[in-house]
């Protein structure tokens, strides 16, 4: 589980840590052999930062006032008119997240 794995970092650092953390959790093989401490199946990333959904994960739970807003893959996420994806994807003020 990573929890904030790119908070207070550049976007340079941050993608070389989107990227590691892809690598750890990619099987990855040299002449047919999967490298040690690679091909974990599944991990958890909580973050706030598109960087890191774009680069990182595959699949998305995006949650709202401690429930489910949506979920699906990076893909239907980036293809989304959800009110409340649209809002969080481009940083709007206007729209179902609000701070008052």
């Amino acid at each position: 589980m990573y929890d904030e794995p790119t908070a207070g970092l550049d976007p340079v650092a941050s993608t070389v840590v989107e990227d590691l953390i892809r690598d750890l959790h990619t099987p990855s093989s040299q002449n047919g052999a999967t490298k040690p401490g690679t091909g974990i199946s599944s991990y958890i990333v909580v973050t706030h930062q598109y960087s890191t959904i774009q680069r990182a994960v595959d699949r998305i739970i995006f949650l709202h006032k401690g429930r489910v807003a949506w979920q699906g893959t990076v893909k239907e996420f980036n293809n989304s008119e959800d009110d409340i994806v649209r809002q969080f994807a481009t940083g709007s003020l206007d729209g179902p997240i609000r701070y008052t």
